[in-house]
């Protein structure tokens, strides 16, 4: 929900991040996202995992190019990314069983 918040310009002005219309788009795409993860598609829940990493990855250069606000909601923002990530590898190690294997 940060990039709803982000987004919609309920965090303090001097917060760093991208143009509200890309945080409102990013926030978008997690919820269709994890809508459709539901469905439990594992080649979807696998293409979910790789887009969180790229995105975790995404913040960690901008953190380091000075372009990305290291707080409280943005730490807390990547940590559930970091859950949600390790969730999706499991679940698609979990389906991967049910099915003997790939």
């Amino acid at each position: 929900m940060d990039y709803f918040a982000i987004g919609l310009g309920i965090v303090p002005e001097n917060f760093k991040s991208p143009p509200a219309p890309i945080m409102i788009v990013a926030g978008l795409a997690y919820l269709i996202g994890g809508g459709l993860i539901l469905i439990a598609h594992r080649r979807l829940m696998l293409a979910g995992a790789v887009a969180n990493a790229l995105v975790l990855l995404l913040f960690v250069v901008s953190a380091f190019m000075g372009n990305a606000t290291i707080d409280a909601l943005s730490l807390s923002g990547k940590a559930a990314q970091v859950v949600l990530g390790a969730l999706l590898v499991w679940f698609v190690k979990q389906m991967g069983k049910g099915r003997g294997g790939v």
